[in-house]
């Protein structure tokens, strides 16, 4: 039952309206669905994501380094870091050099 701006709808008994406990309910559950399907995704990019930069040559490991200013250890830290906030930048950057 739709009750888009129907101001009649207060005219109704409750137990004509619908159910709004059930309403509650299916709107709880899907957004629960879309928040585990937005997990997932982002689960597998972040995966991904660390994979790329697990898998860099080091001469492509080393020039960013030498951009950032930082060892390379340092800078593989940060880019793992960067995976696991910001997996679609990495992916950007790195994805087709490896």
């Amino acid at each position: 039952m739709s009750t888009n701006n129907d101001h009649a709808i207060v005219n109704l008994p409750l137990s004509k309206r619908g159910d709004i406990d059930a309403q509650i309910d299916r709107h709880k559950a899907n957004l629960k669905a879309e928040a585990r399907a937005r997990a997932k995704v982002t689960h597998a990019e972040r995966i991904a994501a660390r994979q790329i930069v697990v898998e860099l040559q080091p001469e492509r490991l080393a020039s960013f380094a030498a951009r950032l200013g930082a060892t390379m250890a340092q800078t593989k830290k940060r880019l793992l870091s960067e995976a696991r906030f910001n997996p679609g930048s990495v992916i950007r950057a790195f994805g087709s050099a490896v």
